[in-house]
């Protein structure tokens, strides 16, 4: 019991920390809440640092200019991420991918997102495209990293349910 007072005592102090910085990255009071009280939920679900989750939340923050964006960006990887037993690298390396410029080929995308198959499809299905189209689209290597960020934006929406499919 003690050793759990210690432990929500050190999350309520780093989440105060995470809410200063948050406001100072010019952030309203009530987004920088969403962003911390965000941390807090994906911690209850996986086994991911809360440092991470605040690295995807800024490489986001910054990439979209939108925090609604960027929590959503960050749900996604980590719902369907965990979901399909991906462990914090490859989230990681998923960040990466999305966070591109360039665009994404068949290789890059099987190597980020082949372990993945529901992730994957996910994804796919977000796009609005045939799972063919989609990869012909990376074949020919014209999908790019927005492109993928905003089928992660949309795949948000399903993130709840990719949590309760890890739950059972």
């Amino acid at each position: 019991l003690k050793d759990a007072l210690k432990q929500g005592l050190e999350f309520n102090a780093a989440a105060d920390d995470m809410q200063k910085k948050w406001t100072q990255a010019g952030l309203s009071s009530g987004q920088a809440n969403a962003m911390t009280k965000q941390i807090g939920e994906i911690r209850q679900h996986a086994d991911i640092s809360a440092q991470s989750i605040a690295n995807m939340q800024r490489q986001y923050l910054t990439l979209t200019g939108s925090a609604e964006q960027a929590r959503d960006i960050t749900s996604t990887i980590t719902s369907f991420g965990t979901a399909s037993g991906l462990d914090e690298q490859k989230q990681n390396s998923i960040a990466r991918l999305v966070s591109s410029n360039k665009t994404v080929n068949a290789r890059m995308f099987q190597r980020t997102l082949g372990q993945s198959p529901q992730f994957a499809n996910e994804i796919i299905k977000q796009t609005g495209m045939s799972k063919e189209a989609f990869n012909n689209l990376l074949q020919s290597g014209k999908l790019t990293g927005a492109q993928l960020r905003e089928a992660m934006i949309k795949a948000s929406k399903d993130s709840n349910v990719a949590w309760s499919d890890y739950g059972q």
